[in-house]
């Protein structure tokens, strides 16, 4: 349900959807008042005037308070006023078939993203057991050139190796980060703290040894992170550790609807 959680949220949220249903109210109501002109229309107007002077009295004729009431009746405007309805009502389709179109696109880019966060957690995993392994290997081939059963040759090719697990997973770190970042857009869950947060740490980042209060961090495993329920009420924030594994982080809550304004 984690999915559909988000598109869910996406649909409500989302800036440039709400955007488009205020352009489709404004195309009916313009439909609205374009056949509004066919209808008839009263007016009223109160007209006051006074004369003084020297020989002005209360009872001068030339004074007093005029009330005229103006009833127009449209009869024919040579075809005008039902060509601006067929005008406002082809916008107001107009507006509704592009309305139709971002919602789909929305729904579209949502899974889309939230498949590849999946995706990130996935490879990051693997990203980290390729540069432990790397390591590894690089600390038995220093090993063994100090014992000369290993050359240098040998040595050049693990750090070799090491380097580029080191440049996949920081690539995957990277990829990860993009992924939840466009996830939160696509929901209208990105704000200036979630941009802050990217910009001042580098990347999202979590230990095990750091406290609750600095990080939303658990030991939740990748299956449990794939299966977790839709309950949890916060988007995690980013912390300041430089180590990104995806056992040590969070499960992807959905994150809490904002108000309308």
């Amino acid at each position: 349900q984690q999915p559909q959680a988000w598109v869910a949220q996406a649909l409500q949220s989302n800036p440039a959807l709400r955007a488009q249903a205020l352009v489709l109210d404004a195309g009916e109501q313009r439909v609205g008042a374009a056949r509004a002109t066919h209808w008839p229309t009263l007016s009223a107007g109160v007209d006051s005037a006074r004369s003084s002077g020297a020989g002005a009295s209360s009872f001068d004729p030339r004074g007093g308070t005029q009330l005229a009431l103006r009833l127009t009746v449209p009869l024919f405007a040579g075809g005008a006023t039902q060509s601006q309805v067929r005008q406002a009502s082809h916008q107001r389709d107009i507006a509704r078939e592009e309305l139709e179109g971002t919602r789909r696109a929305l729904v579209r880019e949502t899974q889309a993203q939230y498949l590849a966060v999946i995706s990130g957690m996935a490879l990051m995993d693997s990203t980290r057991a390729a540069v432990a392994a790397a390591n590894q290997a690089l600390a038995s081939t220093r090993a063994g050139q100090g014992l000369g059963t290993r050359t240098m040759t040998d040595l050049l090719l693990a750090i070799q190796t090491q380097t580029s697990a080191q440049n996949a997973h920081d690539q995957a770190r990277h990829g990860y980060v993009l992924a939840r970042l466009l996830l939160q857009q696509a929901a209208g869950a990105l704000g200036e703290a979630e941009l802050a947060a990217v910009t001042s740490a580098g990347l999202p980042a979590c230990r095990t040894n750091q406290p609750p209060s600095r990080t939303p961090c658990t030991t939740a495993s990748l299956t449990a992170a794939r299966s977790v329920r839709v309950s949890t009420p916060h988007s995690p924030r980013w912390s300041d550790a430089s180590e990104v594994t995806a056992a040590t982080w969070a499960p992807i809550p959905l994150p809490p609807a904002r108000a309308k304004p």
